[in-house]
């Protein structure tokens, strides 16, 4: 537990001001690799606090974790995988690597219209009980 925690700091903190490294130099594709190491690493660490507290509930002090928390873990992999690949296509297609972010728009709306969703069918079993 320990390990994830300060892993995803640990490595924000060696870049710390991302965004000010592809407003600055946005026309490097170096810049744009590097900006998308530093999103992801910290993502990755969260992926991994989130597996290990959905598969061991008892970690999270011997209180069940709110309702929605497992909602959380679609759309971190899926933030963590977009920047994670971004790392690669960096150099390969250059700037233009950040345009691919724009998939993280409509998965980012998933897990709302899920929560939605969820709380909609627990509304509906409670009028019918």
């Amino acid at each position: 537990m320990i390990t994830p925690s300060l892993a995803g700091p640990g490595v924000a903190a060696l870049v710390p001001f991302p965004t000010k490294l592809i407003y600055e130099y946005g026309d490097e594709p170096v810049s744009v690799a590097v900006h998308a190491a530093a999103i992801a690493a910290p993502g990755a660490s969260h992926v991994a606090l989130l597996a290990v507290l959905a598969t061991r509930p008892r970690r999270c002090g011997g209180t069940a974790p709110e309702e929605g928390f497992l909602l959380l873990g679609p759309d971190t992999a899926a933030t963590t995988v977009v920047f994670a690949r971004g790392v690669p296509l960096a150099p390969a297609v250059g700037p233009a690597a950040l345009w691919s972010r724009l998939v993280l728009i409509p998965v980012h709306a998933l897990p709302g219209r899920w929560e939605m969703r969820a709380r909609r069918g627990a509304v509906t079993r409670a009028a019918r009980d």
